[in-house]
């Protein structure tokens, strides 16, 4: 996820990424009661954005034009892996006054884009346990081809273990382990040729038989 702050003037933008999205935000613009004929931001007539992407060439975004909300996603239109991008925002108030354009820091989808973990289906059965783990979104499994993951098995008394899946894996089956013992599992994705990792996901606990 993309954020941006613009007011009346040219002002910094920021940029903070989030899992597969890029979305541009404009920082709220305070209304002045002096400007004549303006309105605050959500009144009819009030202050509207306009957002367009690219580089070296300007494309504007077809449904962020002339918007009252203070967002644009532009996931579909930056989602080239061998491309890197800029955006910019400028606000409006009826009937013609605008603002000075504020222009994001240049941001790539392969290296900016922060990784999730993968999402674990456990299954226990008289042998073990089977965990399946289900990839990223599309956007990330796209961008990277070289994906592994870790898979974390703690047991209460506090021994963790740690194996590891390669991109093709999807599945996992833990033998051997303690029977009517409480296991609890997370799963990290990991991006080797980058150095990258996802934080570890959610706890998952099963009960073996």
């Amino acid at each position: 996820m993309y954020k941006a702050g613009v007011s009346s003037a040219a002002c910094p933008v920021w940029l903070a990424a989030s899992v597969g999205l890029f979305v541009i935000h404009q920082q709220h613009q305070r209304h002045d009661p002096s400007a004549a004929g303006s309105r605050a931001a959500g009144e009819p007539g009030g202050l509207r954005h306009s957002t367009s992407y690219g580089e070296p060439q300007w494309l504007d975004v077809g449904h962020c034009q002339g918007i009252q909300r203070h967002h644009c996603d532009l996931s579909s239109l930056t989602s080239d892996p061998r491309e890197w991008y800029y955006a910019r925002v400028h606000a409006s108030s009826l009937p013609s006054s605008k603002s000075a354009w504020a222009l994001s820091p240049r941001f790539s989808p392969r290296w900016d884009t922060k990784i999730s973990p993968p999402v674990l289906r456990l299954n226990v059965t008289e042998e073990g346990v089977v965990i399946r783990v289900k990839p990223p979104k599309p956007l990330v499994r796209k961008m990277h081809s070289s994906l592994q993951y870790k898979i974390y098995l703690m047991h209460t008394g506090g021994e963790e273990k740690v194996f590891d899946l390669d991109c093709c894996s999807k599945k996992l089956a833990l033998k051997e382990l303690n029977h009517q013992a409480k296991y609890c599992l997370q799963g990290q994705t990991m991006i080797p040729l980058q150095a990258k990792s996802s934080t570890r996901g959610s706890v998952k606990c099963i009960t073996t038989l």
